[in-house]
């Protein structure tokens, strides 16, 4: 039935004692732009269905006991500028790196990717861009001529 809402573009269910699992019937409301499922009892993983939601602006799955590992697919959702999922004890692994990349999450360090409390490995930062090469030096002064 989830599935039937593709006209939906929010979807609030946060702190509704909420158990199981996010269905990944999800993935068919392509109009949702919010969902919330933050501070529930959801187990399970989070569907590589949401990564089809490329409307998404805001997901929170923040306070829940989700496991396994924050699906790649997320990273394919351009117009994401927040993520909150810490506080899922069991979430592991690597945080998808073109997660952690997108110009659009919000600031460069990802103050709008909520990952705390868990057990992610998040990927190496990326290396800094190369130093400018100093200026060149200005040519030798030529010593002072003998005084005639």
């Amino acid at each position: 039935e989830l599935g039937t809402v593709t006209a939906m573009t929010s979807m609030r269910l946060d702190s509704n004692s909420l158990t199981g699992t996010i269905p990944t019937e999800i993935g068919a409301a392509t109009a949702l732009t919010r969902l919330w499922f933050s501070t529930n009892a959801i187990k399970g993983s989070l569907p590589s269905h949401v990564g089809l939601l490329t409307r998404l602006v805001e997901l929170y799955v923040q306070s829940n006991a989700l496991s396994s590992s924050i699906p790649t697919e997320l990273a394919l959702i351009s117009t994401m500028s927040l993520f909150y999922a810490h506080t899922n004890s069991a979430l592991c692994g690597d945080v998808p790196s073109g997660l952690t990349l997108q110009p659009s999450i919000g600031s460069t360090d990802n103050t709008n990717l909520g990952t705390s409390c868990n057990t992610f490995s998040p990927p190496p930062p990326p290396s800094p861009p190369p130093s400018p090469l100093p200026p060149p030096l200005p040519p030798p002064i030529p010593p002072p001529s003998p005084s005639p």
